[in-house]
């Protein structure tokens, strides 16, 4: 009897040890920060426009897709020499949304 006891115990302890590996293995999974590197790999890896732009669309809102629209646009016309304050007017977005886009667009060119 407490040999069948001792060995019962013994397969507990290890069950538990297992189930708390697996437990580990799986918050470590769930904890993990993916970094800008994993989202440019994401992206990258897409066969064509359509598998990215429907990777593009399961990512972001709505709301999210038209203000990167409206950072392109600000780049765009920033460029062309437009003065921030006309950008604003031009595409409904505040004087700070168009400032920061130019800093954003400086930073790109300067890398």
């Amino acid at each position: 009897m407490i040999l069948v006891t001792a060995t019962y115990i013994v397969l507990v302890r290890e069950y538990v040890v297992l189930l708390e590996c697996t437990f580990l293995k799986y918050t470590d999974r769930i904890k993990r920060r993916f970094s800008m590197k994993d989202l440019v790999h994401f992206l990258t890896e897409a066969a064509d426009d359509a598998v990215l732009e429907k990777r593009l669309k399961a990512l972001l809102t709505p709301n999210e897709i038209n203000e990167m629209q409206h950072r392109l646009q600000i780049f765009s016309l920033l460029e062309q020499g437009v003065p921030q304050r006309d950008i604003a007017k031009q595409l409904g977005v505040g004087i700070a949304t168009v400032t920061r886009g130019s800093r954003a667009l400086k930073e790109l060119n300067n890398a």
